[in-house]
This record gives C-alpha cells, sequence and structure tokens, in this order.
C-alpha cells in the first residue's frame, strides 16, 4: 500500500468512528423528521416505504414549512437578498463603484434563478436538513461543459467533517456510489488512468463506492501553481480498487476555496455536528407518535370490536362482513349469541394532551412567525412591523450562524469563481485591489437592522412633523439628503436612479448661482428703468 492510501484510509475510518456515536440519533430524526433523506445506519432498498416510523405528521410538516421559511426569508428567489459594499467610506458614495456593485449583485442572483445552477432546489434540501438533522452540506463548483456554476446538496449520511482550530469546516470525506459508466464520465480526459479493477471490470452494473477527500494541504509550496500545490487537497480514491497493481487513487488536484458549505443550526461547544429544531422537540415527537398509534389501535378496537363467541353451537368460520351469515343452531338463548368485547375505551381521551404536544413541535419550528396569524383588531403599519420584527429577530443567533457558515462563502465562491472563468465584467479603478464585503438584504436580515429605519420615521412622523405645525423652525434640525439616504440603504433602493452626490452638489450651486443672477437682475431693473426714464426727460427739455 502507498501510505498516501494509508493516510486517507486512516482518516476517513477515524472520521466515520467519531459520527459513529451521532449516527443512531440522526437515523431516529430522518426517521421521523425528514423520512426521504438518505439513512445512516442501514440501507433502505429502492422504492421502500420511508414513512413506517411515522403515524402523526406535525413534524414533518412543521419541518416542511421551516425549510420554506428559511426559503422565504433568507433567500428569496423574487428579491435580492443581498448586496455588495466596501469598507472605504467614500467608496460608498461612488457613483461607478456602487454600479458595479450592484452589477455584480444582479449578476449573481440571475446565475442562481438559473435553472439547471441548481441553487434554490439544493437550497432547499439543505434548510429541511438543518431543521430536521440540524447539519447540512453544499457542494458548489463550476461546470466546464455547461459554462455555469453547479450546485448539490450532498447527504450528510455520506458525509464525514472535521474542523479547524476557529470551529470551521475545512475536511469533509464523502462517498459515492457511481458504475463504471458514471466514474468514466466524471473522471472524462483521465479515464484511461483508472485503476485496473475498474477499467477492466465487466459488469457494467457494479456500484463503485467512490470516496472524495478535501482537506487543507499542509505540505504545498504555494510558490508553485499546479493543481497538486493548492491551498486544499482533492483527492478521489477507491477503497476496492487498490490492490498490488493501483493504489486505488483516481484523481489528486485541488481547490483555492473551499468547495463545500457547511452550516449547522445551532452547536454545543467542542461538538462537530450541529442540532436542530428537531432536536429541540425530539421526546415530544416521539410521544405524540406512541399515542397516535395507540389512538389509532383504540378506534379500530371501537369500530370493529373483537368478539365473544359460545365455543359450540356455530357454523365457523365466523363472518362480519356487511350481508353476511352466520349460523347457529336452534334453541340457544340470547347471552349465548355473538357479542362484541366493550373495552370501554376512549380512544379520544389524550386529544387534549396531542394538541399541546402538536403546538410546542409547531413553535420548535418557528411556524408562529413563519405563518404570522392576523389579528381581528385593526393595526397600524408600525404595530405590523413591530410584530414581524420580534418574530424574525428570535432568529437572530441562528441566522447569524448560517450567514457565517453557508451563504458568506457561498457567494465568495461564486463570485471567485464566476471572476476567474471570464464572466464578469472588470471592476472599474476606483475599486481596484479593494475588499468587497456582503451585506445581507433578506427580510430576516431587514427585520433585525429595521430599528434604525422605524425609529427614523416614528420621530419623523410622531415629533418633528407635529411640532413643526407649532414652531417651522425646528424642521432646521432635519439633514433631509442624510435621512433619504438612510431610508434608501435600508430600502435597498437600486443605486442606478440616485444620482451621485457630487452631482447633486454640483446641480445645487449651478440652481444657487442662477437664482442669485437672477435676484441681482430684478434688483436692478428698478434702477435701470429710472435711469431710463431721466433720460427721456432731458430728451423732451424738460430740465430734470
Amino acid at each position: 500500500m502507498s501510505i498516501e492510501f494509508n493516510e486517507l484510509k486512516k482518516r476517513k475510518d477515524t472520521l466515520r468512528s467519531n459520527r459513529s456515536a451521532w449516527d443512531p440519533r440522526f437515523q431516529e430524526l430522518r426517521e421521523l423528521i425528514h423520512p426521504h433523506a438518505s439513512d445512516f445506519n442501514r440501507k433502505a432498498a429502492k422504492g421502500q416505504l420511508r414513512t413506517e416510523q411515522i403515524f402523526e405528521g406535525t413534524a414533518p410538516y412543521a419541518c416542511e414549512l421551516f425549510a420554506s421559511g428559511l426559503g422565504a426569508f433568507g433567500t428569496p428567489k423574487s428579491d435580492r437578498w443581498f448586496t455588495l459594499s466596501v469598507q472605504d467610506y467614500d467608496l460608498k458614495r461612488d457613483r461607478n463603484a456602487q454600479k458595479y456593485m450592484e452589477y455584480i449583485t444582479d449578476r449573481i442572483m440571475h446565475e442562481y434563478a438559473l435553472p439547471s445552477v441548481g441553487f434554490y432546489d439544493s437550497t432547499h434540501e439543505c434548510y429541511l436538513e438543518l431543521g430536521s438533522i440540524g447539519t447540512t452540506v453544499m457542494n458548489q463548483e463550476f461546470n466546464y461543459n455547461k459554462g455555469h456554476i453547479q450546485f448539490k446538496c450532498v447527504p450528510l449520511s455520506n458525509v464525514w467533517i472535521d474542523e479547524d482550530s476557529d470551529g470551521r469546516v475545512d475536511t469533509v470525506f464523502r462517498e459515492v456510489s457511481w458504475t463504471k459508466r458514471q466514474i468514466i464520465q466524471h473522471f472524462d480526459k483521465e479515464a484511461d488512468q483508472l485503476p485496473k479493477k475498474i477499467a477492466e471490470g465487466k459488469d457494467e452494473s457494479k456500484v463503485w463506492t467512490i470516496t472524495q477527500a478535501v482537506y487543507p494541504r499542509a505540505d504545498r509550496d504555494a510558490s508553485k501553481l499546479t493543481a497538486t500545490n493548492k491551498k486544499y487537497a482533492s483527492i478521489w480514491f477507491c477503497e476496492e480498487a487498490h490492490d498490488s497493481t493501483s493504489d486505488g487513487i483516481l484523481r489528486n488536484h485541488g481547490y483555492d476555496e473551499f468547495p463545500f458549505h457547511v452550516p449547522r443550526w445551532s452547536k454545543k461547544s467542542g461538538e462537530v455536528y450541529g442540532r436542530s429544531p428537531g432536536w429541540t422537540c425530539l421526546p415530544d415527537i416521539r410521544l405524540i407518535n406512541t399515542m397516535e398509534k395507540t389512538q389509532i389501535r383504540s378506534a379500530q378496537k371501537q369500530a370493529d370490536p373483537p368478539l365473544l363467541v359460545p365455543s359450540d353451537g356455530f357454523m365457523l368460520p365466523i363472518r362480519t362482513s356487511p350481508s353476511s351469515l352466520n349460523f347457529f343452531e336452534p334453541g340457544l338463548a340470547n347471552n349465548e349469541m355473538i357479542k362484541p368485547l366493550e373495552t370501554r375505551g376512549r380512544y379520544d381521551i389524550g386529544e387534549d394532551k396531542m394538541s399541546q404536544k402538536r403546538d410546542h413541535i409547531m413553535r420548535c419550528f418557528y411556524a408562529d412567525w413563519i405563518q404570522r396569524q392576523k389579528k381581528k383588531e385593526r393595526q397600524s403599519a408600525f404595530e405590523v412591523q413591530d410584530d414581524r420584527e420580534e418574530m424574525l429577530n428570535l432568529m437572530g443567533p441562528n441566522m447569524s450562524r448560517i450567514e457565517n457558515e453557508f451563504y458568506s462563502p457561498t457567494l465568495f465562491r461564486t463570485y471567485t469563481l464566476l471572476r476567474d472563468n471570464g464572466q464578469l465584467l472588470p471592476p472599474p479603478p476606483s475599486l481596484a485591489g479593494r475588499e468587497l464585503k456582503i451585506i445581507y438584504t433578506s427580510p430576516s436580515v431587514k427585520a433585525q437592522q429595521a430599528r434604525k429605519g422605524i425609529a427614523n420615521r416614528r420621530w419623523l412622523a410622531e415629533e418633528l412633523i407635529p411640532m413643526a405645525q407649532v414652531d417651522p423652525k425646528v424642521l432646521d434640525i432635519l439633514d433631509t439628503d442624510a435621512y433619504i439616504m438612510e431610508a434608501a440603504e435600508h430600502g435597498s433602493v437600486s443605486r442606478s436612479i440616485i444620482k451621485d452626490i457630487k452631482d447633486v452638489q454640483a446641480k445645487r450651486e449651478a440652481d444657487a448661482q442662477q437664482q442669485q443672477m437672477q435676484q441681482m437682475a430684478e434688483t436692478a431693473q428698478p434702477a435701470s428703468e429710472a435711469l431710463k426714464n431721466v433720460a427721456q426727460a432731458k430728451e423732451m427739455g424738460l430740465g430734470i
């Protein structure tokens, strides 16, 4: 065996062993909340029923609602949920810089909206795993055959991860199951270098387990720009194909940025894998499933109870279907007839308790802010905004983690892939060498950042304007330009419709100069008329 293969296999086995303590819990969460996810500690046959453990559907429905809510409030397809900016304050007001950053934003949004890119489909799958399991994995690559970026949600059951010293996931080992045809399609130009077992395999339907290992490359030479000297190593290997003639390595290359994005919904210190909203209410999910199963059995007994039948006098078998006939010997007493066995059980006795559990499960998945209940009494716009803001602010800590571990790495890698593959226009000179930053403008972020804008509007509507009716001089304190610019920023108004501040100042100076000249002309007009009258009088000999 080669040393490299030994190290890869040992690292994979270690990561697999580290996750083995989590697998039973992940499997239970999969079975009770997200039945269509992949299995962790058992493999279901294709086409097998995957909802056999679910007797009550509140948890799966709440998870679907949670995923839809994250999509609507975090990455809405119909709304711009992020924009780009720079640290330099002066550049924020530079029109060319603003228009270019807006162009980059729209270009990325256009890329994500392409159906073949799979961004929104993949993020929805990731949101489902975040809600049910608590950890999800997204892969982002550039598809050179199609000329665009490609997103894929990788099943967590096939992935093992590790963190760096800062708690960021920087290592991913993932398995894929491919036939020989699929392996040749994926490795394309390197297909003639495949291990002998795969290349000469006669069984085209055989499924091979291939592992991709992506991790920081510690022994690289940064001065060399080769694939094997990039920041992150990416090695594909097949344990089944390893033998004396091959080390089992299918490809050895690398990445400049980490190609996997691994958000965790919440995480305990010292743990690598995250916890989901489903973890919080898992006892209630178990209980409500058990209670529902019991109630179903109780209702079945009430609708189709067991029968008490005398040991003799009847011709068997007993028929219980409609219009059936059961024959018995004449002379049997009434107390010897067939009678239902009365259990005196009440299948509805636990309904109140189940209703409480359903409400708690829905709250754990934040259904109360996703499906905001409309109040019967009339509400002002400020009150409606306050209610929505208060509910979305509850997501603040979790959304902050999602932004840092999911949205930011995804957007930066998208920008880099588009730039490096000639998909973007060059930046203006003012942005050369500048570092861009991401500003999130999704509904959830707007709710968290809306207090300043709401406070400004309330102060203007409820304090300044009413006071101006008493004393108009108080309006002198208002900087209307600053107010309008802040309102535009909070409202994510397109920069293309806002003039550059220098152009505005130049226009105001020109208008002021023109107005001054007009005033001077109006002031000089009476004197000019008087001189004209004097001259006319002298000509007429009036002696004036």
